[in-house]
C-alpha cells in the first residue's frame, strides 16, 4: 500500500486516484506487488507474464513469485509484457489487477520460521479493466523505477522508528542479563544507534526532495543508498540481538527487553510455530538485503549513477 499509493500520486490518472487512493488511505484495500518471476529477479525487465487486450479488458497469463501477503491482497500492482516484439524495457505495462477472481491462484511459500507470507501467484486468463494501466501502455518500466525508488528510499523516512524501538529493547535486555558489561556489546550497541541517526537524516533528505516535487535523477541512487544502508545495518543488528540474548533467543515466549519483535504477539501463538519472535526477526533480516533489489544491485546503481563507474558486464 505504501508503494502503490505514491506511485499513483505520481503516475495515476485522476480516475485511478479517485477510485483507489481513498481505499489505500483508510486501509480498506490490501495490495501486493507482482514484479519478480521464477526467471526474472535482478533482471526484472526479462519478465514473461503477458497481458493481451481483449475488448475493454486485459487478459493476463503468467507467474509471479515472492509476492508478499499475496494471500491477503485485494489488488496486485502487476508488471506485464504487453508488446513482445519491443525491446525488453519498452514493452512492459504496469497494471492494477483484482486478486479475487477465478483466474488468480495464490500459493504460500513456507519459510524456515514457519510463516508463509511470501507467495507464488499464477495468472490463467485473469482479467482487469483496460483503464487499469498506470502511466500508459508500454511505459511500465519508467513507472516501475518510481515504485522501486519509493520502496528503497522512502522506507528510510519512517523505518528508523522501528529500529530505535529495537535498539531500546536491546539495551534493556543487555542490562537485564548483564551483557551490557561486555565492552564489545556496548560498542556494537552504540554503532547501531549511530547508524540509526544517519538513516534518519538520509530519510528526511529523501522526504524533503519528494515533498518539493523534484524529479531528481539522483533520487534512484539515493534510494539505492538508503536501502543498502538500512538492510545491511539491520542484518548486523539482529546478529547483535542474538548475541545479547544467548540461548534465550530460541525460546518461543522470549521477547528481549519486552520489545515488539516480529512474531511475539501473533504468529508465535499459533500451534506448532517453531521459533521465537527473536529468531523470526533474525531470519527476516536476511531477506531484507534481497527484496527490492539485492545489496549487490544497489552497489551497482550507486557505482554507475553516482560514481560514474563502468557498467556491470552483461552475461549475454
Amino acid at each position: 500500500d505504501t508503494l502503490v499509493g505514491p506511485t499513483l500520486l505520481q503516475w495515476g490518472t485522476e480516475e485511478q486516484k479517485k477510485e483507489f487512493l481513498p481505499q489505500i488511505l483508510n486501509g480498506s484495500m490490501r495490495w501486493c506487488q507482482g514484479f519478480s518471476e521464477p526467471n526474472s529477479g535482478s533482471d526484472l525487465a526479462s519478465l514473461k507474464t503477458s497481458a493481451v487486450l481483449d475488448g475493454d479488458e486485459w487478459v493476463i497469463n503468467g507467474q509471479k513469485v515472492w509476492t508478499t501477503q499475496g494471500h491477503h491482497a485485494d489488488y496486485c500492482f502487476l508488471l506485464t509484457r504487453t508488446d513482445p516484439d519491443a525491446p525488453k524495457h519498452k514493452g512492459i505495462s504496469y497494471l492494477l489487477v483484482p486478486m479475487k477472481q477465478p483466474g488468480v491462484e495464490v500459493r504460500g511459500i513456507v519459510q524456515p520460521d514457519g510463516t508463509a507470507e511470501f507467495c507464488e501467484v499464477f495468472f490463467t486468463n485473469a482479467r482487469c479493466p483496460k483503464d487499469n494501466v498506470v502511466g500508459g501502455v508500454n511505459n511500465g518500466w519508467v513507472v516501475t523505477n518510481s515504485t522501486l525508488a519509493f520502496e528503497r528510499g522512502m522506507s528510510a523516512t519512517t523505518g528508523y522508528r522501528r529500529f530505535e524501538s529495537e535498539y531500546k529493547a536491546m539495551v534493556r535486555g543487555a542490562k537485564e542479563n548483564g551483557a551490557i558489561n561486555d565492552p564489545k556489546i556496548r560498542q556494537r550497541l552504540m554503532n547501531y544507534y549511530t547508524k540509526i541517526q544517519i538513516l534518519k537524516i538520509n530519510g528526511l533528505r529523501s522526504l524533503s526532495t519528494t515533498l518539493m516535487g523534484k524529479k531528481d535523477p539522483s533520487m534512484a541512487a539515493l534510494g539505492a543508498t538508503n536501502k543498502m544502508f538500512w538492510t545491511e545495518m539491520h542484518k548486523e543488528a539482529m546478529e547483535l540481538a542474538l548475541d545479547i540474548s544467548g540461548a534465550n533467543a530460541m525460546l518461543v515466549d522470549y521477547a528481549m527487553g519486552d520489545g515488539n519483535w516480529p512474531g511475539t504477539a501473533r504468529e508465535k501463538r499459533r500451534e506448532g510455530y517453531p521459533v521465537s519472535g527473536m529468531m523470526s526477526a533474525f531470519f527476516f533480516s536476511r531477506s531484507e538485503t534481497i527484496w527490492g533489489g539485492t545489496s549487490q544491485i544497489q552497489r551497482n546503481i550507486v557505482g554507475e549513477r553516482v560514481l560514474g563507474l563502468p557498467k556491470e558486464p552483461s552475461s549475454k
